[in-house]
């Protein structure tokens, strides 16, 4: 569990929520022939936020 940073951004995603998966994203693309990366993911439509 991430420290809460005290900024939301846009969506209402706070900012150190987003620390780890750039890491091991980061990470994922220093590996010399490492080979594909598959990401799976949902969305929410039609929210009413601006991040729709």
């Amino acid at each position: 569990i991430v420290p809460s940073s005290g900024k939301v951004l846009t969506g209402g995603v706070d900012a150190n929520a987003l620390q780890r998966p750039k890491r091991f994203f980061g990470a994922a693309r220093n590996i010399e022939e490492g080979g594909s990366l598959t990401i799976i993911a949902t969305a929410l439509v039609e929210t009413g936020s601006k991040m729709d």
